[in-house]
C-alpha cells in the first residue's frame, strides 16, 4: 500500500501576492514510512541539533515551535545566497538540508506529484473552496493512475485544517469518488481522505519543504513584471531541480491555467 501526503503553497485568491497556488504530494510505501520517516529526522537532527536537545522539545507547544522554525528556514527566502556572510552561511546550510530530504526521499523510492494553478491566466476566481478540491481530485487520478501501475491501493492523507474546511473538502471529495464519472474509476483509492496536525508528521513536513520548491521554481517562471510583488527571483533553486525531477511522477503539463505533472 502507497500513502500520499499532500501539502500546499501560495494562496488561490487573485487580490492576494502569490501568482500560484499549488497542491504537492508525496507517495511512500507503508513499508518505506518508518525509516523514512527515521532518515528524514535523523537529516534534521543533523543540520539543526538545537532544536533536537534534551531540553528543548517538553511539550506539544515547543514541538509546534520546532515545526514552525524548520518550515521557516526551508522556506525559498532562506535557501538564497546572501552577501551577509553570516546568512549566507545559514542559508548554505538550509539548502543543503533540503537537498538531503530529497535525496533520502529518492532512496526510498518516494515519487512526487503536483497539480496547481497560475491565477492570472483562470478565468474564474480561485476561491479555495473550490481550487482545492479541484487541484486534489486531479492528482487523485494521476494517483489512482500510479497505483494500478503499482498493482497497489493507497491512502490520502492531508494537513490538518479547521474542521469546517476539512468536512467542506470530504463531503466534496465523497461525492467525486463516488458520483463523477471519473472519480469512480479511482478504485484504488481505499478511503476519504485522513488529516492529521503538520507538528506530528515528518511526512507531512517533509512534503511542505518540497512543495515550497515547487511553489518557487513555477512562481520564478510565471513572474509578472508589471506586479513588484512578483518580481521575487527565486532562480537560485534551480540548484535543486536535478534532485526534485528525479522524483516527479509523469511531466509538467499545463493549460488553461492550471499546471499538472502526469
Amino acid at each position: 500500500m502507497y500513502i500520499l501526503y499532500i501539502d500546499e503553497a501560495g494562496r488561490p485568491e487573485k487580490q492576494s501576492s502569490t501568482p500560484i497556488f499549488v497542491l504537492s504530494g508525496i507517495a511512500i510505501k507503508d513499508t518505506s514510512w518508518r525509516q523514512l520517516t527515521t532518515d528524514i529526522y535523523n537529516a534534521m537532527k543533523k543540520y539543526y541539533p538545537a532544536w533536537f536537545s534534551n531540553h528543548r522539545i517538553n511539550n506539544i507547544g515547543d514541538l509546534k515551535k520546532r515545526e514552525r522554525s524548520l518550515k521557516r528556514l526551508t522556506q525559498p527566502s532562506h535557501l538564497r545566497i546572501s552577501n551577509n556572510k553570516k546568512q549566507r552561511s545559514r542559508n548554505r546550510k538550509n539548502l543543503f538540508f533540503v537537498k538531503d530530504v530529497l535525496q533520502i526521499c529518492k532512496k526510498h523510492n518516494a515519487k512526487v506529484f503536483v497539480a496547481g494553478i497560475i491565477k492570472r491566466e483562470i478565468k474564474k476566481d480561485p476561491n479555495i473552496r473550490w481550487i482545492y478540491p479541484n487541484l486534489l481530485q486531479k492528482i487523485t487520478l494521476i494517483y489512482n493512475k500510479f497505483l494500478i501501475n503499482a498493482e497497489e491501493n493507497g491512502l490520502i492523507v492531508l494537513d490538518s485544517n479547521t474542521p469546517d474546511f476539512q468536512d467542506m473538502l470530504t463531503f466534496q471529495h465523497i461525492g467525486f469518488l463516488f458520483g463523477n464519472k471519473l472519480g469512480k474509476r479511482c478504485t484504488r483509492i481505499i478511503s476519504t481522505p485522513l488529516f492529521i496536525k503538520s507538528h506530528f508528521s515528518i511526512m507531512i513536513q517533509c512534503i511542505s519543504y518540497i512543495t515550497s520548491l515547487v511553489y518557487a521554481i513555477h512562481a520564478n517562471k510565471v513572474q509578472n513584471q508589471s506586479n513588484p510583488v512578483y518580481k521575487i527571483d527565486y532562480s537560485y533553486t534551480s540548484k535543486l531541480l536535478p534532485y526534485l525531477n528525479s522524483l516527479f511522477v509523469g511531466n509538467e503539463s499545463s493549460k488553461n491555467g492550471f499546471i499538472v505533472y502526469k
